[in-house]
C-alpha cells in the first residue's frame, strides 16, 4: 500500500466517526482498528 492510500483510507474512517458525532451515534459501536 502506498502512503497516500493509508492516509487516504485513515482519512475516512475519521470522518465517518465525525458523521456519527454529528448524528447522536456511538462512534465506537465496532472495534475500529487503527493501527492496522
Amino acid at each position: 500500500m502506498s502512503v497516500f492510500t493509508e492516509g487516504a483510507a485513515r482519512t475516512a474512517v475519521l470522518v465517518a466517526a465525525y458523521a456519527r458525532l454529528r448524528e447522536g451515534r456511538p462512534v465506537l459501536g465496532r472495534p475500529v482498528r487503527f493501527g492496522a
